[in-house]
């Protein structure tokens, strides 16, 4: 495998090229994007740790979670929804996966709020 060449994009997300030979001799080209996501773990924990556990009134908005792109991308990719259709949050598909992602505790370190999220 040869590694062609790689950009930083915004965000702190790096991409590599990769040529490399299939099973049948083809020639393949690979994209992989990584994002370092320690920093925003870190600011979500000292956010969560410091936050208040009363939120006021309804119509007041809090921000209770920030997720990397790559995370998000990633989830859209494994659960075959696209982006667009995932971040406007219309679908009652779309609504199960951001039920999913706010509340699974696997996805516990990009919340900055100690609450339980429902998308109805």
């Amino acid at each position: 495998m040869k590694k062609l060449a790689h950009a930083e994009d915004i965000g702190g997300r790096v991409r590599y090229d990769w040529v490399h030979t299939g099973d049948y001799g083809e020639t393949l080209y690979t994209s992989e994007t990584v994002q370092d996501v320690e920093p925003l773990i870190r600011q979500n924990a000292e956010k969560y740790n410091s936050a208040s556990k009363s939120y006021g009134t309804q119509e007041t908005f809090h921000e209770v979670a920030e997720f990397p792109d790559n995370v998000v991308e990633e989830f859209c990719k494994i659960h075959q929804i696209p982006w667009g259709v995932f971040m406007v949050g219309k679908s009652d598909y779309a609504k199960h996966l951001w039920n999913i992602l706010m509340n699974d505790p696997m996805f516990r370190a990009f919340r900055t709020k100690p609450t339980v999220v429902t998308f109805k």
